[in-house]
């Protein structure tokens, strides 16, 4: 392959990049927003139904649990657009930057895959049982299941492997600069 051929393959591709981060960029920005306003209707439905006096079937721990979820998506979402945002601009993604916004990303996922295998037998137990005694049965806890949300850990499993490649991909790039 000749040398012009590669060039222009090269400025083929490096062309798309802006143009795909600004696509991205407009996806991670509307599911941001639409993270933003689920929290919002969460918290706020919950609320009405308080201040008016009415019986829930949620209690407060639930609404924390799926308050946590959509914050963590959230987060998720802003991470992913920065990231698009700077690529839109014809930033490298193989930045120090970059995969440090990933890596976090991925955390942040981690924490949530570990708060719902803690949260869910801990909390649905305290549930269960305090739904018992509040009725007047003595409460006997049934065996305990575990749940692990396996899209989360996924997800967490595919940003920790992005963050690498991103940082693999910078390290390759230093040594490149450094030869020409």
């Amino acid at each position: 392959m000749g040398v012009n051929r590669e060039t222009k393959l090269l400025e083929r591709a490096f062309s798309r990049i802006p143009k795909i981060g600004r696509a991205l960029v407009v996806i991670f920005a509307a599911a941001s927003c639409i993270g933003i306003l689920m929290i919002a209707a969460i918290a706020v439905s919950f609320f009405v139904a308080l201040s008016a006096g009415e019986q829930t079937n949620v209690s407060g721990v639930q609404i924390a649990y799926e308050l946590i979820g959509q914050a963590a998506m959230l987060a998720v979402y802003v991470s992913c657009a920065l990231v698009a945002r700077d690529m839109s601009r014809g930033e490298t993604p193989f930045s120090n930057k970059q995969s440090k916004r990933v890596f976090v990303a991925a955390c942040v996922m981690t924490t949530y895959v570990i708060c719902c295998f803690v949260w869910d037998p801990l909390f649905s137990t305290i549930q269960a049982n305090f739904g018992l005694m509040s009725m007047g049965y003595s409460a006997h806890p049934e065996p305990t299941t575990f749940f692990i949300n396996f899209g989360a850990l996924t997800a967490a499993l595919v940003l920790f492997l992005l963050a690498y490649v991103l940082d693999y991909g910078k390290t390759l790039q230093m040594f490149a600069d450094e030869t020409q």
